[in-house]
């Protein structure tokens, strides 16, 4: 069989300390919670305005 550990998470194996070290490091990779969230606010508006979009041309095109 295999000589490997079982899986251990990340959150489990490393300290809140060692993961906010990390993070703190390599800024390029992980962006602020504030910055996230603005971000995720405007895809999901972007979304709605494009399902809403889809609506009025699929009703224009039900006219012709």
């Amino acid at each position: 069989m295999s000589t490997q550990p079982s899986f251990i998470p990340y959150t489990e194996s490393k300290s809140a300390e060692d993961r906010i070290a990390y993070v703190k490091a390599n800024p390029g990779k992980y962006m602020p919670k504030a910055q996230y969230d603005i971000i995720k606010e405007l895809k999901e508006s972007n979304k709605s305005i494009h399902d809403k979009l889809d609506l009025v041309m699929n009703e224009i095109l039900a006219k012709k």
